[in-house]
């Protein structure tokens, strides 16, 4: 095979290439521009492998990723190892009470050293698990009623000396405050909204980024519809914003309207605006 047709065999796989694979070559191209300044990196459950851990540990860069099912060995032996922790001591760091959709909710973490070096997983120097607890209130705000409990599993190669319990829950925090608060639930929208975890949008090269920045577009532009312009107003004044299947009904019917009225030019709306909007509406529509 010649060095063209070898370039081309390399230019064809990267075509069908998904988040894990394409991880390493973006790390390096950022270290390629600001050098240690990338030092650190947080992971998804899902956009990591044993492969890239080990491969971002013997670079020196320090990792901090979450743990799920997808992981089956890891997993399960972290989260026996942690059940015996949660199970003979008390937790090593405790969020105060802090007001959280309509309720409180409390972090409470535990992690263990036990599993450095097991089974080729060098330099997992700490396993940690995050239990997240939220409550109903009495009339004076205190935890009372209703209660939901979830845990959370981590992994990481930095010493206990480097991150202590505290410093892994404001990580944890911080993780997911990259999705939430900065881009208005970004993370959670297109993951259940825009069913982006469903299935590849697309596997061709620059049409992934292309799409990645039309989506961020239309996300920014019904984000601000639904809460600034069509915001539902309760009984007692208070306003929230737009449920996203009532607003998936509403552009749809605002198109169908539309189209009534372009006449003749209804037939070049269509090819824009029902296929990227009426689709997704009618989505939304079949799985709320």
């Amino acid at each position: 095979m010649g060095p063209r047709e070898s370039t081309e065999t390399n230019q064809e796989k990267l075509k069908h290439t998904g988040e894990i694979t394409n991880l390493m070559p973006f790390i390096a191209s950022l270290r390629s521009q600001y050098g240690d300044l990338v030092s650190n990196a947080t992971l998804d459950a899902g956009l990591w492998s044993k492969e890239v851990y080990l491969d971002l540990d013997a670079q020196g860069i320090g990792v901090f990723a979450g743990l799920k099912a997808n992981k089956p060995d890891l997993h399960d032996e972290v989260v026996r190892v942690l059940n015996i922790e949660r199970r003979r001591s008390q937790p090593l760091a405790v969020t105060p009470w802090q007001a959280h959709k309509g309720g409180v909710l409390r972090r409470r973490l535990w992690r263990s050293q036990a599993l450095d070096g097991w089974n080729g997983w060098t330099n997992l120097r700490q396993v940690v698990v995050v239990e997240q607890t939220w409550s109903e209130t009495d009339e004076d705000g205190n935890p009372a009623g209703k209660t939901e409990t979830e845990l959370r599993y981590f992994v990481t190669n930095a010493t206990t000396g480097m991150l202590h319990p505290e410093h892994l829950l404001v990580l944890v925090r911080r993780h997911w405050s990259i999705a939430v608060p900065v881009f208005w639930d970004c993370n959670w929208t297109f993951d259940i909204q825009f069913g982006e975890d469903d299935r590849a949008w697309s596997t061709q090269n620059k049409s992934i980024l292309v799409l990645g920045v039309l989506r961020m577009i239309a996300y920014n532009m019904l984000q601000h519809l639904r809460k600034s312009h069509v915001q539902v107003i309760s009984a007692t004044g208070k306003a929230s914003p737009r449920p996203w299947a009532d607003l998936a009904e509403r552009i749809r019917d605002a198109l169908r309207d539309l189209h009534k009225r372009l006449g003749p030019l209804a037939v070049a709306w269509n090819r824009i605006g029902t296929h990227a909007c009426g689709a997704w509406a009618k989505l939304q529509l079949s799985t709320s």
